[in-house]
């Protein structure tokens, strides 16, 4: 009888226990869960008024229903489900990398979840269990190291993490304790794969990723020294991203700018719209000058270094996050690609630096940084047409002035095995493919940098500074070749309007002979 009594209380005790896990659950994951599906329309015409004027709120990528699907247990999960989540998971942007024969596994294996601010989701040097997709939020990745001065563990934020991206693959792969922490700073989804789920669908794909990586980073000399481990976080890093023809690669507000690209397959071309300003002598003939435009664009302003340092600051390690230019945007030269035209690039003799241990390697980017002498313009089939006239707005979104121009400069090429994006000015500029198909691995700069061996990559970033023209010597050639197209204009029709000064007496006398000319 005793022992019954005792039994009712334990199995009391274990549903009240069930039941404040379960209220505890719920009231963690309520940011989600107070989301509702759209309701239908009825014939009630003040709801259906109500309904259809209400503010709709977001909250996240999937829906409430989709969401339930993914805390599923994946061995309850129908075909028919695995369909629809297969759609889901094909639609994320940290998905889309994969095959469809992985996201169709993904979606059988893949569960969702919640967190809120300030959670730890993992910490270093603990036991990995999972990898993580992050879906929305932002969390930030923390490494604690030993200080020999303090004599104490020192904590150091080292990047964040935006949606797209996914952490833990490193220690899963390697089968090694986290080597960093990850701390969620706002409220964040996640979709996140068991390890023994992961060794079975992702293990293989996350290392051909990886291997790929490290045959590309294999081609440049300045990887050559690198540690196995270095090379390993190298691989974890970066990215290699295609293009294609007249695709921006960098500037104009696409692109990484807080990353280095290297050039593994194609060229590129560093094109410069100069913004002029137009004013007519006497004799009617166009004078051009720089366009002095808004103060927050003057080049090396403290504002422009502040907000640069303040975006590389906010890049994460593992995750690249594209940079919103706050200006607005310029056409891109896809756009006016038919108002460009490709021009013979001339070698320009590099300038002597001092190379230090690194001078064979720098020397390497002379050969694949081909520069202009006098920078290109892209020109027309006439001498007006050679000047791109095109409107564009300021940052305070106000037209420019209606005799200011802008004219498009082929500043210089990049072939293959060359490197840019270390620093250099990209005020009014753009990097754009070249061939049918580019190919470029990005690394993040700041993480560069934090292995700069012998200072190595502050001399490359020097070399490129002094090697590729500046804003006045590209405005200087544009002036030169102005000159030398209305030159060429008018020695044309002074040729064409002189009157012929030859005769049959001028046709050599064999020709004559030959032909039968008779002279009258």
């Amino acid at each position: 009888m005793t022992t019954s009594a005792e039994q009712i209380v334990l199995s009391a005790v274990r549903a009240r226990r069930r039941f404040k896990a379960l209220v505890r659950l719920a009231y963690a994951n309520k940011h989600w869960l107070e989301d509702v599906e759209d309701e239908q329309l009825t014939e009630n015409v003040k709801k259906n008024i109500i309904l259809l004027t209400k503010k709709k709120s977001k909250r996240g990528l999937i829906t409430l229903q989709q969401k339930a699907l993914l805390n599923k247990p994946a061995q309850y999960r129908t075909d028919e489900e695995k369909i629809l989540l297969n759609k889901i998971i094909s639609g994320l942007k940290c998905f889309r990398k994969y095959p469809e024969q992985v996201k169709m596994q993904l979606a059988g294996v893949t569960y969702f979840a919640y967190f809120g601010p300030q959670r730890v989701i993992v910490r270093q040097n603990h036991i990995a269990h999972a990898l993580y997709f992050i879906i929305s939020g932002e969390v930030a990745v923390s490494i604690t190291t030993y200080d020999p001065v303090l004599k104490e563990n020192v904590t150091t934020v080292v990047g964040t993490m935006v949606p797209g991206s996914m952490f833990g693959e490193v220690s899963l792969l390697h089968d090694i304790p986290r080597t960093a922490t990850i701390t969620t700073t706002t409220a964040c989804e996640f979709l996140y794969l068991k390890k023994a789920d992961f060794n079975i669908v992702l293990k293989e794909s996350v290392k051909e990723q990886w291997d790929e990586i490290q045959r590309a980073m294999l081609r440049f000399r300045y990887f050559d020294k690198w540690d196995a481990v270095s090379v390993r976080e190298c691989c974890i890093y970066s990215k290699i991203k295609p293009y294609v023809r007249d695709q921006t690669i960098l500037g104009d507000g696409v692109g990484i700018s807080s990353s280095i690209y290297f050039v593994l397959k194609g060229q590129c071309k560093l094109i410069e719209h100069l913004l002029l300003s137009v004013s007519y002598d006497r004799c009617g003939r166009k004078q051009y000058k720089l366009y002095d435009s808004a103060p927050t664009l003057e080049e090396g302003s403290e504002e422009e270094s502040i907000a640069t340092v303040l975006d590389e600051a906010k890049q994460s390690l593992t995750s690249l996050r594209t940079y919103k230019s706050p200006r607005s945007r310029l056409p891109t030269v896809g756009q006016t690609g038919s108002m460009l035209l490709e021009h013979k690039i001339k070698k320009r003799r590099p300038v002597s630096v001092d190379y230090s241990e690194h001078g064979s390697k720098l020397e390497d980017i002379t050969q694949k940084l081909s520069l202009l002498t006098a920078p290109q313009e892209a020109a027309g089939d006439a001498d007006d047409a050679a000047a791109v006239e095109v409107k564009e707005s300021q940052a305070s979104n106000t037209e420019l002035p209606s005799n200011v121009e802008t004219h498009f400069m082929q500043v210089c090429t990049f072939s293959e095995l060359a490197c840019f994006g270390l620093g250099e000015n990209m005020r009014r500029r753009r990097v754009v493919a070249m061939s049918d198909y580019v190919e470029c691995l990005l690394i993040p700069r700041y993480w560069l940098f934090t292995h700069n061996k012998s200072n190595l990559w502050s001399k490359i970033h020097q070399y490129l500074d002094t090697q590729i023209p500046s804003t006045e010597a590209v405005f200087a050639s544009f002036l030169q070749q102005r000159k030398w197209m209305a030159y060429r204009s008018q020695l044309v029709k002074d040729m064409l309007r002189r009157p012929p000064c030859t005769d049959r007496y001028n046709i050599p006398y064999s020709i004559r002979i030959n032909e039968e000319i008779h002279l009258t």
